[in-house]
């Protein structure tokens, strides 16, 4: 470390096929291009040479810069490049290509966190294939979120790339979280919270290859949230994903010949696709999906309360997830699910991203924590509260809401709507020890006063002014 060199493309250009790059902790505002064989690892203590890719974090910042954070221009590799344990933000490229990430076949991205990025085509990756190419690129293990595009993908642009283990949540654009083409797999990922609209289908996954054992949930968009295919869907969950109400379609269409054993809250295309379209859109219905935390919000967030709520959200499956238990099909499905657990682990595959454990040690709540101390909402309207419950692993984290005067605001699930004007305490405690809880003022707002623009008072003056002289030459005729 004592001879590391003074910018991270300097490194990569000093190193062979074959041969590392190793980026300790910091913040970079630098892109570079990376080239055959070689290996990039952030997370690096400087001093000791220790890896914590979770404690020494690798920050490559893209403000200002207008273009990819890293690209393997021209053609893909002919010696595997991986990319791994590094976060990207900030990066905005408007023309082709993604936000933080052009990569190619042959190419591995692991262990990432991309946050705020934006792209032409895509909002963080960009996959970019060649018929010629016969090793797939990869992106596993990532977490992908508030990032948008102009159009195809507000987060992955996938052709024929493998996308495994990720969850991708609180992006924002047009026609799908994923565009998924002919030849390319997503499987065992979970996507949350994004909002799609602008081109059709605006889906999650807007997918024409294979979409396994993913978990898709409390989208919008403005046709098909949950997913558009014409390919083959396997073992997912759809679940609280919404479009506009004057939209006649279910949120979820599945019509790929090899679609089977997924479930959803509303469904169509082509039946022998679904085990079920008719799971509750009530979590904790017996009939509903039970999950141990979901957010209580549809779409990506709006307020840093949610933004809270997403990132501190737990879309695992619970002993009382029976619409979901042991239902899926073993034909293609991962050998282990998003968090590595081995499948199967009773007598089936489960549905979506996770496999329930039920012999797992319990993890008990230490911690819940109101993110906001102070919610402001106007009468008529709602807004929501979100907790962070800890350790994050903990096993139930289903919260108990109360508010002391209903007659001033309710409160359901986190949500706080405003009843008349006031101030009172709303509580949240945890289920599984009501001694573990916190509490937050809310406080109810009046209707404000409707504000017309300038323009408007100025043409109703001129209105009146015209009205005045038509008046007055009525008269004078009259007169004469």
């Amino acid at each position: 470390w004592a001879n590391a060199k003074a910018t991270i493309q300097n490194a990569v250009w000093g190193v062979p096929a074959g041969d590392t790059v190793f980026i300790a902790e910091g913040t970079y505002n630098q892109t570079f291009s990376v080239s055959d064989g070689q290996t990039i690892l952030g997370g690096y203590n400087a001093t000791t040479g220790v890896r914590d890719i979770e404690q020494y974090v690798t920050i490559l910042d893209g403000t200002n810069k207008g273009k990819y954070i890293i690209v393997k221009y021209d053609a893909p590799p002919t010696s595997p490049i991986v990319i791994d344990g590094l976060t990207f933000q900030n990066a905005i490229h408007t023309q082709w290509g993604g936000g933080a990430i052009y990569m190619r076949d042959n190419m591995t991205v692991s262990n990432c966190h991309i946050i705020n990025c934006q792209g032409g085509n895509a909002g963080a990756i960009f996959i970019d294939h060649n018929s010629s190419a016969t090793v797939p690129a990869l992106v596993s293990n990532c977490i992908i979120e508030l990032c948008s595009a102009g159009s195809s993908s507000a987060a992955i642009y996938n052709d024929n790339g493998i996308i495994e283990n990720c969850i991708i949540r609180g992006c924002t654009g047009p026609a799908g979280a994923i565009y998924n083409k002919a030849g390319s797999i997503v499987r065992n990922c979970l996507l949350h919270n994004n909002t799609l609209t602008g081109t059709w289908p605006d889906a999650a996954v807007y997918n024409k290859g294979q979409m396994i054992n993913c978990t898709v949930c409390n989208n919008y968009g403005s046709e098909y949230p949950g997913v558009h295919s014409e390919s083959d869907v396997i073992n997912c969950v759809f679940w609280g994903n919404q479009n506009p109400s004057d939209f006649s379609d279910a949120p979820t269409y599945i019509n790929g010949a090899g679609s089977s054993h997924n479930v959803a809250d509303a469904g169509f295309g082509k039946s022998s696709a679904y085990l079920s379209t008719t799971l509750n859109v009530n979590n904790l219905d017996p009939a509903g999906p039970n999950f141990r935390n979901p957010t209580n919000f549809v779409g990506a967030p709006t307020d840093a309360g949610q933004i809270a709520a997403m990132q501190n959200a737990d879309f695992s499956l619970t002993n009382a997830s029976v619409p979901l238990l042991d239902l899926g099909t073993a034909t293609g499905a991962p050998a282990t699910d998003i968090d590595g657990v081995t499948r199967p682990q009773a007598n089936g595959i489960d549905i979506g991203a996770y496999e329930f454990d039920p012999n797992a040690t319990i993890v008990h709540v230490t911690g819940l924590d109101i993110v906001q101390d102070t919610i402001k909402v106007i009468v008529g309207q709602s807004g929501t509260l979100s907790v962070i419950i800890t350790p994050a692993n903990a096993n139930n984290k289903r919260v108990l809401w109360t508010i002391d005067n209903t007659s001033i605001a309710t409160i359901s699930n986190g949500a706080v709507t405003g009843v008349s004007i006031g101030e009172t305490i709303a509580h949240a405690v945890s289920q599984e020890n009501s001694a573990i809880g916190d509490e937050a003022i809310v406080v109810i707002l009046p209707v404000p006063p409707v504000k017309y623009p300038d323009e408007y008072y100025a043409a109703d003056s001129l209105y009146h002014i015209e009205i005045a002289r038509s008046e007055e030459r009525r008269v004078g005729k009259e007169c004469r």
